[in-house]
């Protein structure tokens, strides 16, 4: 999935590792609105943050958003099941 990301974010919480990005949703309109919105997504916390570490990263080496081709994947949070990205890859990029 393609997707523009706008800020990442990750660390420890209660000792346990947390991490999400802020991405833009795609263009909608209606009769009294119109535009993308900013929606939250989480992001893998496996392998010591190694995902998150890398989506920071790359936002830090283009000095703005980024669009990424995601691979999700879904998880159990708080009795609902949510999306989370598992790894991507820049459209135009290197990391």
């Amino acid at each position: 999935m393609e997707m523009t990301i706008l800020f990442a974010r990750f660390g420890e919480m209660e000792g346990r590792p947390w991490a999400n990005a802020q991405t833009a949703t795609d263009f909608d309109a209606d009769s009294e609105s119109a535009g993308c919105q900013v929606g939250k997504i989480d992001v893998t916390t496996d392998n010591n943050c190694s995902v998150p570490r890398k989506l920071h990263r790359a936002l830090v080496e283009a000095k703005g958003p980024v669009v990424i081709k995601a691979d999700i994947g879904q998880k159990s949070k708080a009795g609902k099941v949510t999306s989370l990205i598992k790894d991507f890859t820049l459209v135009n990029g290197k990391v």
